[in-house]
C-alpha cells in the first residue's frame, strides 16, 4: 500500500514538472533620449520567483497595438518564441515640449517566459504605422549575472475575485486598483444587471491585491 502511494506521488511530481509553466524572465533596461534620439542599454536581467502568468497558447501578439513592440527569438535559428506590443512612459514624455530641449532616462522592463536556450531580444518602434527595429540584445539564461534571488513577499495576497486559471484572465494594474475594482465588482454590474456583455467581461478578471502593513483591512475595504 505504501509503495503504491509512493509511486502515485512520484508520478504526480513528474507530471507537475512536465506541465508546469516556465519561469518569468525580466529584462530591465534604460531608455534615454529626447524628441529626436533614443538610446537603450541593459540594466539587469532577473529571473522572477513566480512562474510565467500569461496564456501559453497566446505567446505571439498579432493585435498591432502599442508604440513599441518586442520579440524574443531563438538565437540559433531565429525562431520567434514570444512577442508583445506596448507603450511606455518615455513614449508619453517624448511628446512634451521638454523633450525638445533636454535628455532624460527612464527605467523600463520587458517580461517574457524564461527561455531554455540563448535568445535575441529585438525592440521595435512604430514609425508611420509600421514597426522598425531600434535596439537588440542577446540573453543567455545560464548567465551567472542573472539575478535569481528570491526576495520575501512584500505583504499578504488578498484574493477578492477569482474566475479561473490566471493564465487565461486579465491582470489588473495596481495603480488602477481602486477605481477598477469599484467598476468591476459593483458599479457597472449593479447599474446594468441585464447587460450580458458586462457579465461576460467581468468573468475574465481575477482581482487581488497585496496587503502591506501598516495598512489595515478596514482601510482597504473602504477604498472599494
Amino acid at each position: 500500500m505504501i509503495s503504491k502511494l509512493l509511486r502515485v506521488l512520484v508520478f504526480l511530481a513528474v507530471a507537475s514538472c512536465v506541465y508546469a509553466q516556465p519561469g518569468t524572465m525580466r529584462l530591465d533596461y534604460f531608455h534615454t533620449g529626447n524628441s529626436t534620439q533614443e538610446i537603450f542599454s541593459v540594466d539587469r536581467i532577473v529571473l522572477e520567483p513566480l512562474p510565467w502568468p500569461g496564456n501559453p497558447a497566446k505567446l505571439l501578439d498579432d493585435t498591432n497595438l502599442g508604440a513599441y513592440f518586442f520579440e524574443v527569438r531563438d538565437k540559433a535559428d531565429g525562431r520567434l518564441l514570444y512577442s508583445r506590443g506596448f507603450s511606455s512612459i518615455f513614449g508619453e514624455w517624448v511628446t512634451t515640449d521638454e523633450a525638445k530641449t533636454v535628455n532624460r532616462t527612464f527605467s523600463e522592463s520587458l517580461r517574457f517566459p524564461a527561455p531554455s536556450a540563448p535568445v535575441k531580444i529585438i525592440l521595435k518602434k512604430r514609425d508611420e504605422g509600421n514597426f522598425r527595429e531600434v535596439w537588440s540584445t542577446t540573453l543567455d539564461p545560464k548567465d551567472k549575472f542573472i539575478d535569481t534571488s528570491r526576495p520575501p513577499p512584500p505583504g499578504t495576497l488578498l484574493v477578492i475575485q477569482k474566475n479561473g486559471d490566471p493564465t487565461t484572465k486579465v491582470d489588473l494594474p495596481p495603480h488602477l486598483f481602486a477605481s477598477n475594482v469599484r467598476n468591476l465588482m459593483c458599479g457597472g454590474y449593479v447599474r446594468q444587471p441585464k447587460n450580458r456583455a458586462y457579465r461576460v467581461l467581468r468573468a475574465e478578471f481575477i482581482i487581488a491585491l497585496l496587503w502591506e502593513p501598516p495598512m489595515t483591512l478596514s482601510i482597504l475595504i473602504a477604498t472599494f
